[in-house]
C-alpha cells in the first residue's frame, strides 16, 4: 500500500547546544509488576550468545553482530499518526516539529520528516531513529501488517525505535499490541495515567549509550513502563514502589525498541532545556554502540 510521506526541511536557528556532558504476547496482557530495578550493566566483552543481547543485559559490548545505523543514514522520523498529537497545540502541548528539528540539522545534519503518514517499506531505509509520538493519544486504532512490516525493516537496518508515549494514552491496547508484533517485551502501562506530577529526582541509569551524560531529567506526569526483559533506564522509587519511566529492549540483531513515559521531554514548551533532556533525546536519535 503506497503511502504518501509528508517531509519537514529545516535549516538551523542558531540553538546553542547544552552543555550537558513475555515476547509476542498481546494488547490483553495485565500491566506486569514494576518494582524491578536493573542498573545497565558497562561491560565491554564480546557476547556470542545466539539471541544478540536479547536478554537483560545492556547492549552497550561489542558484540560485532550488532546493526547500527551508518553514517548515510541522516534522517529522523517524528511519527504523529495513529492518534498522536499533530502540532496544533490543542492541549498546551509545546511544538515537536520545530525546535529539535532546527537544532538536529544544525548540529548534525540530519533531516527530520514531520509526518502521519509511514513511508513505503523501501523508502525506511534512510533512517537512524524512528520517534512514535503518542500513538493512541486522540484517537486509538490498530497498526496493520503494512505498518509493522515497515517498522521491522527498519529495525534491520539498524533504526532506533522509541515510543514515546503519554499518561493520556498509556494503557492504550494497540500500542501496547505494536511492542509484541516488534517483538518485545516489555510494554506501556496504565498505572500512570492519574499521575500528574513532575518528575525531577528520577534516578538514571549509566553504562548504556541512551544515558550517556545524563545525570537528571525533567517529566511531566510520565507513563510507567513494565521492562519486563528490557533494561531499566529511568526510574523513581515512591512510597516503596518502584515507577520505571523509560527503558529499551533490542528484539533481535538490529535496532533497538525504547519506551519513553513522557513525549513532552522534547517540545518546545522549555521542557527541553531543563536538566539533561537535551543529552538524552540526542542520544536517543545517535544510536552507537
Amino acid at each position: 500500500m503506497k503511502r504518501l510521506l509528508l517531509i519537514l526541511t529545516v535549516g538551523g536557528c542558531g540553538l546553542t547546544p547544552l552543555n550537558v556532558g513475555d515476547s509476542g504476547d498481546n494488547a490483553g496482557d495485565a500491566p506486569g509488576e514494576t518494582d524491578r530495578w536493573r542498573d545497565a550493566d558497562a561491560d565491554t566483552d564480546v557476547d556470542t550468545d545466539a539471541d544478540a543481547d536479547a536478554d537483560t543485559d545492556t547492549d552497550t559490548d561489542t558484540d560485532g553482530s550488532i546493526t547500527y545505523p551508518t553514517e548515510a543514514m541522516k534522517r529522523v522520523l517524528l511519527y504523529y499518526g495513529h492518534g498522536g498529537p499533530d502540532g496544533t497545540d490543542l492541549n498546551n502541548w509545546g511544538q515537536f516539529e520545530t525546535v529539535i528539528p532546527s537544532y538536529w540539522a544544525e548540529r548534525y545534519g540530519w533531516e527530520v520528516d514531520w509526518t502521519n503518514q509511514l513511508p513505503d517499506i523501501a523508502d525506511i531505509t534512510d533512517y537512524r531513529m524512528i520517534g512514535l509520538i503518542g500513538p493512541g493519544l486522540l484517537v486509538s486504532f490498530a497498526f496493520d501488517d503494512d505498518d509493522t512490516d515497515v517498522l521491522k525493516r527498519a529495525l534491520a537496518h539498524g533504526t532506533r525505535i522509541v515510543l514515546f508515549t503519554d499518561r493520556s494514552a498509556c494503557g492504550d491496547e494497540n500500542t501496547r499490541a505494536l511492542m509484541g508484533a516488534l517483538g518485545v517485551s516489555m510494554r506501556p502501562t496504565g498505572e500512570g495515567e492519574l499521575e500528574r506530577e513532575v518528575v525531577l529526582d528520577a534516578n538514571v541509569g549509566g553504562g548504556h549509550q541512551i544515558t550517556a551524560g545524563v545525570t537528571s531529567l525533567k517529566m511531566v506526569g510520565p507513563c510507567w513502563v513494565d521492562e519486563k526483559e528490557g533494561t531499566v533506564l529511568v526510574r523513581r522509587e515512591v512510597d516503596g514502589q518502584t515507577h520505571v519511566y523509560a527503558a529499551v529492549e533490542r528484539p533481535g540483531n538490529g535496532g533497538d525498541v525504547v519506551i519513553v513515559g513522557d513525549f513532552e521531554i522534547f517540545d518546545d514548551s522549555n521542557n527541553l532545556a531543563n536538566e539533561n533532556n537535551q543529552q538524552f533525546v540526542d542520544n536517543l536519535a545517535q544510536v552507537t554502540p
